[in-house]
Formats: structure tokens, C-alpha cells, sequence
């Protein structure tokens, strides 16, 4: 009976040991790691706001996830407290990741074999959404390299020159107003190559910022509002408010290098730095000019006044 009963706790044992289990307890130099750098290598987090990422894993040939589970972006430990280990004899491992792994913004359903993000940039639009592309590994530390899957935009205004050169200087730089046409798109962050699949019906407006993260669209008929510029000249304000809007036309997004079919598209992992050239015919938003009416002259002359004067000679 003894060796019946034996038999089955050693089966039920052996049941309850995954292959990334079947090492000896002592050996945990052999548990799975993660190091995590960003596409600037300045950093060594997944994204800007050093938030937690969802890690995916599947043995090579594996018919399910063998992970799929969020780390903490601190530390690179499972949040669950799981561990993970390498196979033995060893097996390569795919491995895919995305941060933030958990908000608000954003669902994902990680059914195997994909994973589909579907986020909605929020109202202050500064969520730093990134994707690690697949590293193959058997052995040792997983080095996965984030890069931005949104498209950021940056603004700022100069005087031109002739202004500058009157005396004319900005002394508060202003935000911004972003009105976009999209604001909601889904992502395959295990795909080859991943691309948002957008819709044209989410369009949104972002203010009170200089800069803002986005989801990559075509950026014609995207509008720009610059707001609470202050002008000065010789210590007075001359103005201070919002600034016309501007209606971004075919022509001024140019195309990064290497890609034609990216002129006039804000698109993935690339800043758009916007600086804005204030004339002297700039408007504000009720369309009054900036600088007023121009100071202008008109000159007229006077005739002499007359005086008779009368002096007898000595």
C-alpha cells in the first residue's frame, strides 16, 4: 500500500513540474532576466515613464505562451512573483514586450499566437506607448530594446528677424491647441512588423501642452492653435493671447529618409519638432493683427514766421 501510495505522489510531482521547473532549486542563476533599454540607449527603462511592460514568451515550435506576464519596469521582476526558467536540455525562446502593461487607456487581448493593443491617447496625450520586437534567446539575460510606437509633436515660436532686429522679443513661450483626426488605433506587438490599424471617426483635441504624443496619422487637416504667446518691446507687452490657428497642408511634413510614403504623416517613433516663424502680419485668433495697425507718419512744413526788425546804423 505504502509503495502504492508512493507511486502516486511521486506521478503527481512529476505532473506539477513545467519544463522551465525541472531544474534543481538551487540552480536559480538559471531563471529567466530581463534588461531593458530604449531605442535612445540613454535609457534603461521601456519607455520614458519607466513604466511596468507585458512580457510574451512562446518556446520555438510552442503551441501556447509559455509567458505572459507583466514585470515591474524597475526592478525587471514578475509582478506575480512567478519565476521562469530555461529549458533543459536548452530551447530557443521568442520573446516580445510592450509597455505600459497595464492602463487605463489601453486593452489588450494576448490570445496566443497574437496580441492585439488597442489604445486611446489620453486627454493630456503624454502616455509613452512602446513595443520590444521579438529576441530569440536559450540561455542567459533577455536584452529587449523598446521603441516609441507613437508619434511625438513639439512646438515652440521666433520672431522673424526684422522684428527681432526692431527690438520685438517673446518673452513667454506659448502651448499649444492639437486638434487631430485620429485618436484610436490597435497594434500587434508579436507581428513582424507592427502598424496601427487606425479609424477616421476619434478625432480629439489636446491643449496646454508643448508637447504631445499621438497616435501616427496623416497629418494634413490637423490643426495647431499656438496660446498665451507674450510680446514684448522695450519692456511693455505689446501682445499677449493665442496666435490664428494653423491648418497643416500637403508639403510641410517632410519625409524621414530612407521613406517617401512618410511626407505628410506623423508617424511611428519620430518627434516633430514645430517652430513657428511669427511676421509682422501674424494674427491672433480673432483674426485682429498682432501687431496692431502699423505706426506710420506724414510730414508737413511750415512757413517761416516773420519779424520785422529795425536798427538805425551807428
Amino acid at each position: 500500500m505504502k509503495k502504492i501510495i508512493s507511486f502516486i505522489a511521486l506521478f503527481t510531482m512529476l505532473l506539477s513540474c513545467t519544463n522551465n521547473e525541472s531544474k534543481d532549486i538551487d540552480e536559480l542563476n538559471d531563471a529567466i532576466n530581463f534588461r531593458t533599454i530604449n531605442d535612445k540607449l540613454s535609457s534603461r527603462a521601456a519607455n520614458a515613464s519607466n513604466d511596468n511592460y507585458q512580457v510574451l514568451a512562446v518556446e520555438t515550435g510552442g503551441t501556447s505562451w509559455f509567458i505572459d506576464e507583466a514585470v515591474n519596469g524597475t526592478t525587471n521582476d514578475m509582478i506575480s512573483g512567478n519565476s521562469y526558467y530555461w529549458f533543459v536540455p536548452a530551447v530557443d525562446i521568442n520573446f516580445w514586450a510592450y509597455a505600459p502593461a497595464q492602463n487605463s487607456a489601453l486593452t489588450a487581448d494576448n490570445t496566443y499566437p497574437n496580441s492585439t493593443v488597442t489604445l486611446t491617447i489620453p486627454a493630456s496625450a503624454n502616455l509613452d506607448f512602446t513595443i520590444a520586437g521579438e529576441v530569440t534567446k536559450s540561455s542567459g539575460v533577455v536584452p529587449l530594446q523598446f521603441k516609441h510606437a507613437l508619434s511625438k509633436l513639439s512646438f515652440t515660436a521666433t520672431l522673424a528677424q526684422d522684428l527681432t532686429s526692431a527690438g520685438y522679443s517673446i518673452t513667454t513661450q506659448p502651448t499649444a491647441s492639437l486638434f487631430v483626426d485620429v485618436s484610436t488605433g490597435s497594434i500587434s506587438p508579436t507581428d513582424t512588423s507592427p502598424a496601427w490599424t487606425t479609424t477616421s471617426s476619434t478625432s480629439a483635441t489636446y491643449s496646454d501642452s508643448t508637447s504631445y504624443m499621438i497616435m501616427p496619422q496623416s497629418a494634413i487637416g490637423d490643426s495647431i492653435v499656438l496660446k498665451g504667446i507674450e510680446i514684448s518691446k522695450s519692456d511693455n507687452v505689446i501682445f499677449n493671447g493665442d496666435l490664428m490657428g494653423y491648418v497643416i497642408k500637403s508639403g510641410d511634413i517632410p519625409a524621414k529618409s530612407g521613406s517617401t510614403s512618410s511626407a505628410n504623416n506623423f508617424v511611428m517613433n519620430t518627434h516633430y519638432l514645430f517652430t513657428f516663424d511669427i511676421t509682422s502680419s501674424a494674427t491672433d485668433i480673432e483674426g485682429d493683427p498682432v501687431f496692431g495697425n502699423v505706426i506710420s507718419f506724414s510730414t508737413t512744413l511750415v512757413d517761416w514766421d516773420s519779424l520785422d526788425v529795425s536798427v538805425v546804423q551807428p
